[in-house]
């Protein structure tokens, strides 16, 4: 079974690189996440998760961004501006995109909840417009990155015998 709740906050950020000029303006949303949980050990009196303790875990982090301004790292333009827009600044290390979000999110709060199982996050934009990050993305991400580090160790003692066998 999956259970899910929903949570709302204003935040504004642009989108560097966009395809429209709208969205590489600071502008701003009424965002919506759900939240989707399911449980590893099948329900605890009739219920998958408690919500207020679901909403107790995830208020944190849907809190720092409520009217906040969210600054990709790399925006240096809006990196040294931002403090001037806004007191509550969210500075992150991608592109803030709604796909972006819902990995950062998810990544954010999955080693939260122990004997549940983080399902998805879903982070809705407009009411019409959404991005989804879910269980298998992320561990399809987890073996992604576990194979470019080998790959890159690889070469690395590949290059390193390489030269060694040169001399």
């Amino acid at each position: 079974m999956i259970v899910n709740k929903q949570f709302r906050f204003e935040m504004a950020h642009r989108v560097a690189d966009a395809y429209t000029k709208e969205c590489r303006g600071l502008h701003g949303h009424s965002y919506m996440v759900e939240i989707a949980i399911g449980d590893k050990n099948g329900m605890h009196g009739d219920m998958v998760i408690d919500f207020k303790l679901l909403k107790d875990i995830v208020h944190p982090v849907i809190d720092s961004m409520d009217h906040a301004i969210m600054v990709w790292d790399k925006d240096e333009f809006l990196v040294k501006i931002a403090h001037t827009l806004n007191d509550k600044i969210v500075v992150v290390p991608f592109n803030p995109t709604a796909e972006n979000m819902a990995k950062w999110i998810y990544e954010t709060i999955a080693p939260m909840f122990g004997n549940f199982v983080l399902k998805s996050i879903t982070v809705h934009e407009t009411v019409t417009a959404y991005a989804k990050y879910c269980d298998y993305d992320y561990n399809f991400d987890k073996i992604n990155d576990r194979l470019f580090i080998e790959k890159t160790r690889e070469q690395t003692i590949g290059d390193i015998l390489g030269q060694y066998n040169e001399l």
